[in-house]
């Protein structure tokens, strides 16, 4: 995904894919992970990661702009901090989990190193994606995409890509 176009068209597919966030919301997060030097290549599946998050909790736009604010705060700092993954913990997601089992250690270990300052941001942001992908949240993904509102994202995203495409 590579250049404007390849991240629009991988921006679409994650809207194609199911309820999210909006193209706007999606390619502004996007943007600020561009800017903080992320791999070009692995934005989209960060992107669709934090996009299912947001869509197991109920608030895709919310979500996917709060962890991509978390990333930037954590960037600034220059490590992975207990503010930034805290606050991600207290909206739902299980980052500190999927953090430690990323870690191959318990929950207050990986929050220990965490306050030590010892996990980097990029350990950090993958755990956040890999708890798009914990059974909780999956199975929140799945109960949200079927909700009415669900449904209706589905249908205002295919709506919207088709413009896109004209």
């Amino acid at each position: 995904m590579t250049g404007f176009s390849g991240l629009a068209n991988g921006l679409q597919q994650i809207m194609k894919a199911g309820p999210s966030a909006s193209f706007t919301a999606l390619g502004e997060a996007a943007t600020r992970l561009q800017a903080l030097k992320f791999n070009p290549e692995a934005l989209q599946g960060l992107i669709g990661n934090f996009n299912r998050l947001g869509v197991a909790l109920g608030n895709p736009e919310k979500i996917l702009a709060l962890i991509t604010d978390k990333i930037a705060d954590m960037a600034s700092e220059g490590s992975a901090t207990m503010g930034a993954l805290g606050k991600l913990a207290e909206e739902g997601i299980p980052v500190f989990e999927a953090l430690a089992m990323k870690m191959g250690v318990s929950v207050n270990e990986a929050k220990r190193r965490v306050q030590e300052g010892l996990v980097t941001v990029s350990e950090a942001t993958l755990a956040i994606a890999d708890a798009a992908n914990m059974p909780g949240m999956i199975a929140a993904a799945q109960e949200s995409a079927n909700s009415f509102s669900g449904i209706w994202s589905r249908v205002t995203n295919n709506i919207e890509v088709l413009f896109q495409n004209v």
